[in-house]
């Protein structure tokens, strides 16, 4: 048994789907992987993945170009004969479900792993928006399999007539690793509280908000440090500029990391979890893995989030763009440490029941063999 799976990256496919793969390898499927090339093959590879290399520009609007992608997904197709295909991220899943249109008896599965920023409630009027949803509307048939992460997106895609209830399939998120994403938080007897942020270095994530609105709680409380950990996305309008986020380091109260695969040891040393995402989300991997670590969780109403945090239970809600109420939650965190450690274990309890990589490993699997 082959699959193929597809992505705007490797980057994705390792650090989203590499429990998936390893699940799937030992059930004795090859797995090959058609990204663009980058660091992280190596990685896939290394795991036992056989990985095909192919041009794809994310942010790039060129008709020429996705056309070559569109062929040499074919080819590979052609050349692959897999048993099922699964589409990560957009314009794989647009022009994946297009080239397998030719291949009758091959199962078709297509993850939508959020809805992404051209969908945002003020740009969904947008032309480039509605092209999108033209173009999901042209690739994905009957016959796929549609995961979601969050029944918002579910909704969306049936209500535009892009999928519909007997193919739409909703699996909360990649999973997390439950043994390696675990500790016990006992934070009574803190010098300083520690708030954390990892994320892709985009200001939709929330990380300008972040910032500024440690700046507000520092003054009020100087018994806390504030830690933000990821790269910018160059190839993004939204990114924050690296030259900024090296000057945050000349701060008295926060520092800043680029991206580090080691977020166990993140997490693992700061006090609560914060996303004050306003980009559309699928399901957070960062805010499953801090629930995991008994991190109480600040975050957003947006979808994807609001499925994760409960307000009052294992976290607490802020407005989007809102660094006054950023700040005043955090603060009163800061403030709370019995707080802090209920949030975190309830958490913790909340991820056990819902969301280990083994029951959405399982379930996924499952759809390639339906």
């Amino acid at each position: 048994m082959k699959i193929i799976i597809t992505s705007n990256t490797c980057w994705y496919i390792y650090n989203f789907r590499s429990r998936l793969i390893k699940f799937l390898i030992k059930e004795g499927w090859a797995v090959h992987i058609i990204a663009p090339q980058d660091k992280y093959a190596v990685k896939l590879e290394e795991i036992g993945a056989i990985c095909h290399f192919i041009r794809l520009s994310r942010f790039k609007k060129s008709i020429l170009s996705d056309f070559y992608y569109l062929i040499r997904l074919f080819l590979y197709f052609v050349k692959i004969k897999p048993t099922a295909i699964h589409n990560f991220t957009i314009k794989p899943v647009i022009y994946g479900s297009v080239a397998s249109k030719f291949f009758k008896k091959i199962k078709i599965v297509n993850s939508i792993p959020g809805l992404g920023i051209s969908f945002k409630s003020d740009n969904r009027k947008k032309v480039m928006s509605r092209f999108i949803l033209f173009l999901y509307r042209i690739a994905i048939k009957k016959k796929h399999k549609v995961i979601f992460q969050n029944p918002d997106d579910m909704s969306f895609f049936i209500d535009n007539k892009i999928s519909s209830q007997s193919n739409s399939y909703l699996i909360k998120g990649s999973g997390v690793d439950l043994a390696k994403f675990s500790k016990v938080l006992d934070n009574s007897n803190l010098d300083k509280v520690r708030f954390g942020m990892m994320c892709r270095m985009l200001k939709s994530k929330g990380a300008e908000d972040f910032i500024e609105a440690s700046k507000i709680v520092f003054k009020k409380n100087p018994k806390t440090k504030f830690y933000l950990l990821g790269s910018p996305d160059l190839n993004s309008p939204d990114s924050l500029s690296i030259e900024w986020l090296r000057e945050l380091n000349n701060s008295e109260h926060i520092e800043w990391r680029p991206h580090s695969d080691d977020v166990v040891d993140f997490l693992d040393n700061i006090d609560v979890f914060v996303l004050p995402t306003y980009y559309p989300e699928g399901l957070p991997k960062s805010l499953l893995e801090a629930a995991s670590m008994s991190l109480p969780l600040i975050s957003t109403r947006v979808s994807g989030c609001k499925e994760i945090v409960k307000n009052n239970f294992n976290g607490l809600f802020v407005n989007t763009q809102d660094r006054i109420d950023l700040a005043d939650k955090m603060y009163d965190l800061s403030i709370n440490s019995d707080k802090r450690i209920e949030m975190g274990r309830n958490g913790r309890i909340l991820v056990e029941k819902e969301y280990s990589d083994k029951s959405v490993n399982d379930r996924t699997f499952k759809l390639y063999l339906k």
